[in-house]
């Protein structure tokens, strides 16, 4: 294996990736290039196309019999190029017949941009009759070019001209190869590109032996200099283009990892669906590597025979077997990957904050700060940069840690699961004072999981001890999160809505990061995430006698007034709510998805659980467990991580110790033990499997064998603390967390 192969196993992932992608697809092809001609109008430095004496031209009938082979995928794209493809003999007769086959197909003509008239002349003759085109100019450099290319600079500047007069809405494209000539050339070319509204594309010069490069090759000589100069070249634009363009961002991304490694270009980066056709109807599918065949006496589907042979795998310096050793990964790795993506969170939660309190105008009136949660400290400070000094009223907010003051803001410390005395005269602060709140101020409120605990003032007819009672009981006979939600409301004076009732301010903007892992969107996540203090949670008066049946049923009613439960929202109450603005900064769902990107880059096939688990954590290790088999069934060549998100329930039968993802991890091990090279990790984003410092579990196909003669008696005793501490199956707390929920991800090498 190569130096730079060992440094970058990124590279290697996802070349075997692509490999591994396409051993079911039966070998359809995706990206067809075909290389019209070897005639070219200019002299490049670092091309010697321009010297070949025998003129090669691709002609219509070839074009047919690549287009009419069985291997062509349905939505493949089709590039022409050459040379100079403006100048074939045969270029009009090709383009009838892609005309006539797929016109859609055609994404890409590449140019040097000199031959203005044919070019003029091509589009307007088929304007409209081919969708998707683009136009791809070779332009490299505003001081530079002539340099480089030959005389040409005026010549394709007048072509990109007229193209965007008489064509505004056509895709044109500048592609400039960066050599030692105009390495200084970058960032005016791009300047010059934005200022006309065309797109800009750069490439290191490479030495491509069967194609531009048959006679002699190009050896650039690049200086430290020169390597810095483009790298901070392509940083800055590459910043500019992360948002609008990711898949251009991306290219700069790894063109400055090629330079840092000084990666050799022959290690291709190409597909394993591509097909690269030259002049002569010799077929590639990467042009640093060996011929797969030629399309003169054969059809297009005999090549693709052969792109999974070993000698094509060798041709990336490495073999199959060899390279599919760098796809496994273990717990610790998946481990190190899930906290990775928890400080990635953390950063796209106050991204979306910050985004949106940019738009908020605080010309009118003062503001004022409220929040609580877990995860509350996280977001405050992103909060407190938006405000204008003179425009604070203050800020106070409910927090885990411990008590602290400076100027107008204080953190209060607070409890969590159970509520406190301390909960309560913190809450009784934080209402004081929202209401003084005027009606042109603004009241901002930072709600995160845990905040229903934590916020409580609780109705002139519950005490405190009744309050913990309840919340107790609830607890222990593992009812879910609605029936938890509608009893916090009915003892609260602040819950459901019921917080409006105090503030008088007529904009509240309520930002909430969710730990509601049911379906439902941004109300439902308003209405449930610390219980919803400003948004009503009315209930259809079946939906009420449900509750009110289940809460008998545990004996909860025998605890608190029958009272409480006939209250209904006022239509004041539900009026009021019209003032207030809910905005959702991050969820559980997000955080899977950024687990997937993360897991995706390492070349990892990725399945999500479409819905949420929140079923008692037995039963829903049994899902879990199904649907895993399923996928690996299905999926059993290649590696495969399933990511599940939400919060299963725990029914408590003993007096054991654990949290409720060290139990769901408990079920798993036995099951887990059915499938090889199999194991699982799961942890709360918010670092807390309810024990302090403990985060979640983790279990492997072999766990079982160690853990069998301890296993039932700790799930049936409800301590799994004590089962993965046995095992050394434990997943201590991250530094980075955020209360979105709980993730599990089972995984397959």
């Amino acid at each position: 294996m190569s130096h730079y192969q060992k440094k970058n196993k990124f590279y290697i992932v996802r070349i075997v990736y692509h490999y591994i992608m396409t051993l079911n697809t039966k070998n359809k092809i995706k990206n067809l290039i075909v290389a019209v001609t070897n005639r070219c109008n200019l002299r490049c430095k670092m091309c010697t196309i321009w010297k070949e004496n025998e003129k090669k031209d691709i002609d219509a009938y070839t074009i047919k019999k690549i287009f009419n082979s069985k291997y062509l995928d349905d939505d493949f794209s089709l590039t022409l190029t050459g040379g100079e493809p403006f100048l074939s003999p045969k270029f009009q007769d090709i383009i009838k017949e892609i005309l006539v086959f797929k016109p859609e197909a055609l994404k890409t003509v590449s140019t040097n941009g000199v031959t203005t008239e044919k070019i003029l002349e091509f589009l307007r003759k088929y304007k409209g009759k081919f969708p998707n085109l683009s136009l791809s100019i070779s332009f490299d450099g505003i001081h530079k070019n002539d340099l480089q290319r030959g005389k040409s600079k005026a010549k394709i500047m007048d072509t990109i001209e007229r193209l965007k007069k008489e064509f505004p809405k056509m895709l044109i494209k500048v592609k400039l190869t960066i050599t030692p000539i105009n390495y200084d050339d970058i960032i005016p070319t791009y300047e010059y590109c934005k200022k006309v509204g065309i797109k800009f594309k750069v490439k290191l010069s490479e030495s491509a032996t069967n194609y531009t490069n048959k006679l002699e090759p190009w050896q650039p000589v690049w200086t430290e200099q020169m390597k810095k100069s483009i790298k901070n070249d392509l940083m800055k634009i590459g910043g500019e283009k992360v948002d609008s363009d990711e898949k251009s961002a991306d290219f700069i991304k790894r063109t400055i990892m090629a330079m840092d490694s000084e990666l050799h270009l022959k290690q291709c980066l190409a597909p394993f669906e591509r097909i690269f056709v030259m002049p002569d109807c010799s077929v590639y599918s990467c042009i640093h590597l060996k011929k797969l065949g030629d399309i003169i006496d054969k059809k297009l589907c005999t090549i693709p025979k052969r792109i999974h042979s070993s000698d094509y795998i060798n041709g990336v310096d490495n073999s199959a077997k060899e390279i599919l050793k760098l796809l496994k990964i273990n717990i610790k790795e998946l481990q190190d990957l899930c906290f990775k993506s928890l400080k990635q969170a953390v950063n796209q939660s106050n991204k979306v904050l910050s985004d949106n309190l940019s738009k908020i105008a605080f010309n009118k009136g003062m503001v004022f700060v409220v929040g609580w949660g877990k995860s509350v400290d996280l977001f405050i400070k992103t909060m407190l940069s938006h405000i204008p000094k003179d425009k604070l009223a203050g800020c106070k907010y409910m927090s885990l840690k411990p008590d602290l003051k400076e100027g107008n803001v204080e953190r209060i410390n607070a409890t969590h699961p159970i509520l406190s005395k301390k909960n309560i005269q913190g809450s009784m602060k934080l209402l004081n004072f929202i209401k003084k709140a005027k009606e042109k101020d603004i009241v901002l409120i930072l709600s995160t999981g845990g905040g229903s605990s934590m916020f409580e003032v609780l109705d002139s007819k519950v005490s405190l001890e009744q309050a913990k009672k309840t919340i107790k009981i609830l607890l222990k006979n593992n009812v879910d999160c609605r029936l938890v939600n509608y009893t916090r409301r009915c003892c609260s004076e602040v819950k459901g809505g019921k917080l409006l009732r105090f503030v008088r301010a007529k904009r509240i903007i309520t930002f909430i990061l969710s730990d509601d892992i049911l379906t439902g969107g941004k109300q439902r996540c308003a209405m449930h995430v610390a219980s919803g203090p400003t948004k009503t949670y009315s209930l259809l008066g079946k939906q009420q006698k449900d509750m009110l049946k289940k809460l008998k049923d545990i004996k909860v009613t025998s605890i608190l007034p029958d009272k409480l439960f006939s209250q209904t929202d006022s239509k004041r109450q539900l009026k009021s709510e019209k003032r207030v603005k809910h905005i959702v900064i991050f969820d559980n769902k997000r955080l899977i998805n950024i687990i997937k990107k993360n897991l995706r880059a390492l070349g990892i096939e990725t399945k999500i659980r479409v819905t949420p688990y929140f079923d008692e954590s037995s039963d829903v290790a049994r899902q879990l467990f199904d649907e895993f088999k399923s996928l690996v069934d299905d999926n059993s060549k290649r590696p495969l991580a399933y990511i599940c998100g939400g919060e299963s329930t725990v029914n408590v039968k003993g007096r054991g110790k654990g949290g409720r993802v060290q139990e769901l991890i408990g079920y798993l091990i036995k099951p887990l033990s059915k499938i090889p090279n199999s194991f699982v990790v799961g942890f709360g984003s918010d670092g807390q499997d309810y024990l302090k410092g403990i985060a979640g579990a983790c279990a492997d196909n072999n766990t079982y064998a160690t853990a069998k003669k301890i296993l039932n008696n700790c799930l049936n005793n409800n301590d799994t603390y004590h089962l993965h501490k046995e095992l050394g199956s434990l997943i201590k707390s991250p530094q980075k967390k955020i209360t979105v929920g709980d993730i599990i991800i089972l995984f397959k090498n």
